[in-house]
């Protein structure tokens, strides 16, 4: 009799007991609030997930991305975006419940290009660097693309002008359909100093001699010289620089240059016999 009774009770335990554990709640559901996310490249975030029931324990899931070349996910589910593109992010529960949504990165794009000043000026032969900033400060591609309205007066290779010919030229920065101009003059290299050579320290009357203006610098882009005498009865001198002894006497000669930079030499004309004439710095006979 007590044998039987004792069977009973354990008969009973063992119904309880298998009647608690199917009122234990069990993990059904995961899930994100979103289907989509999206992120820029650089730009980090933590996702949370959804579970059910509730009132169970916080799972302990597993974190992956489809794509580690477009964005990474840690164990947090803390996702850093890495390059335009698509991935899935996913979690795996130890129940083998999963749960995903699709992320979609993005370049942040460039949205203005702006030069510090509106023109500026290179001397003919010369370089200026031109500086274009692009806005936001954290664009994905920075990447300009310059040209010139006319590479005939100035060229542009990575915002570096080099002045061709006299003239203005419309430089351009692109970026896409984002564009900034800059406007820039090529100027002349202009004469700095004239000295006048081949004067003889006497001018022989009736004689020619040839002068010459040597020109600093040596690139000035104009090099013209407007030769002249001050006193054409004593002494003529032509377009060329050469002159002719008229009367016995002196007379300044000058060279002029087309940015009116003047040199001026001493003639000093004397009569003399036939021969040719002296050497410069040497006095006639």
């Amino acid at each position: 009799m007590k044998k039987t009774a004792l069977l009973l009770l354990i008969a009973m335990a063992f119904i309880t007991s298998c009647s608690d554990d199917d009122d234990d709640p069990k993990l059904n559901k995961l899930s994100f609030d979103n289907e989509t996310e999206a992120l820029v490249i650089g730009e980090t975030k933590t996702f949370e997930f959804n579970y059910e029931p509730t009132t169970v324990d916080k799972p302990i899931v597993t974190w992956s991305s489809s794509d580690e070349n477009v964005a990474t996910v840690d164990a947090t589910g803390l996702v850093t975006a890495l390059s335009a593109g698509e991935s899935t992010i996913a979690i795996l529960s130890e129940e083998s419940l999963s749960a995903s949504f699709e992320l979609t990165v993005s370049a942040i794009e460039v949205t203005a290009i702006t030069f510090e000043t509106a023109s500026s000026t290179v001397l003919l032969g010369k370089d200026v660097t031109l500086q274009a900033t692009v806005a936001p400060n954290d664009a994905t591609d920075k990447t300009l693309t310059w040209e010139s309205s006319d590479v005939s007066i100035a060229t542009v290779q990575d915002g570096v002008v080099t002045g061709v010919s006299v003239g203005t030229a419309t430089i351009t920065a692109k970026h896409g359909d984002i564009s900034a101009t800059h406007t820039v003059e090529v100027l002349p290299v202009a004469v700095t100093s004239v000295t006048i050579t081949g004067m003889p320290a006497s001018v022989l009357k009736d004689r020619t001699y040839q002068l010459a203006a040597e020109i600093l610098p040596e690139n000035a882009t104009d090099q013209t010289i407007v030769w002249a005498s001050e006193d054409s009865a004593i002494v003529t001198v032509d377009e060329t620089g050469l002159i002719k002894g008229i009367a016995v006497g002196k007379a300044n000669i000058t060279a002029t240059s087309v940015n009116g930079i003047v040199a001026t030499i001493e003639a000093n004309v004397i009569s003399g016999g036939g021969g040719p004439p002296p050497p410069p710095g040497v006095p006639a006979p």
